[in-house]
């Protein structure tokens, strides 16, 4: 397995025909990588990796795939480019996966004026609950990175360092403690990819709205494009209620391979809330 840091050295014929938003990262130079079954000037297959998330192209090759795989710690989210890669990865003996739906929203298309109305209704909340919204800080990095719920906000970042000189983030602070929060899981060249955690005692209690609304402040102050992709209905109903209109359904493969789960796992993709 060959790897890319670059999108220039990638060659043109393994280069996707249309890229997803979030790729565009690798396109962009601003993170992730790509990985080749030889070297550049004799591939056949290759993959763009940004996160959890897979671009496969080119002749399908179940190898590259399930060597990425064994590389990461959770499932991979793969992007299939085409009928015979869904059917050569769904088919794979060695892995367990599941097509999942996922929501894309038109950014371009987000409605301020409900944004703006919904304004006093958060302000009420964050009073009534005794909450305050702050930007991420070195300190909230220190203080809760070692749990899960948060470092899926920073993760994508090799060091806290990274996240604070290149990403941004919105916390929501409890009695001294942050408790939810919305960031960049992913940065482009013109804007960011939205991730949204909540601790999991204080689901359900509104701080994910109140997170992505003063990321989404934001982005509109700065003129950065905040993109949501949605992992789930959950996350879905929430960009809906921030703002964000016209979803596009598409699907998604949750590609696990053995060795990475016990017999009676079940396997689950990510929880953006």
């Amino acid at each position: 397995m060959h790897i890319l840091s670059g999108a220039a050295e990638l060659p043109d014929h393994l280069r996707p025909e249309s890229i997803d938003l979030l790729a565009t990262a690798f396109f962009d130079g601003t993170g992730g990588y790509a990985v080749l079954d030889s070297q550049p000037e004799t591939a056949s297959s290759a993959a763009v990796v940004v996160g959890d998330f897979v671009y496969p192209t080119g002749i399908p090759d179940l190898g590259l795939v399930r060597e990425l795989a064994e590389h990461h710690d959770e499932e991979l989210h793969v992007m299939p480019a085409g009928d015979k890669w869904w059917s050569l990865l769904e088919r794979d003996p060695g892995a367990r996966t599941s097509r999942y739906a996922r929501y894309a929203f038109d950014t371009e298309r987000f409605d301020w004026e409900f944004f703006a109305r919904a304004g006093d209704e958060a302000e009420a909340l964050a009073r009534e609950a005794g909450v305050s919204v702050q930007r991420m800080s070195g300190e909230h990095i220190r203080k809760h990175g070692n749990e899960d719920w948060f470092d899926d906000l920073i993760c994508q970042f090799p060091d806290a360092d990274a996240f604070l000189a290149r990403g941004i983030g919105f916390v929501v602070i409890e009695n001294g403690e942050v408790v939810s929060g919305a960031s960049s899981y992913a940065v482009y060249t013109r804007g960011i990819e939205v991730e949204v955690g909540t601790r999991k005692d204080r689901r359900g209690r509104g701080y994910a709205t109140l997170a992505s609304r003063a990321l989404l402040a934001w982005g509109r102050e700065t003129h950065t494009f905040v993109a949501w992709d949605a992992a789930n209905l959950t996350s879905k109903r929430l960009a809906e209620r921030l703002g964000y209109r016209d979803a596009r359904a598409y699907e998604c493969l949750l590609y696990r391979a053995s060795g990475q789960y016990h017999e009676n796992e079940p396997i689950t993709g990510r929880n953006p809330d």
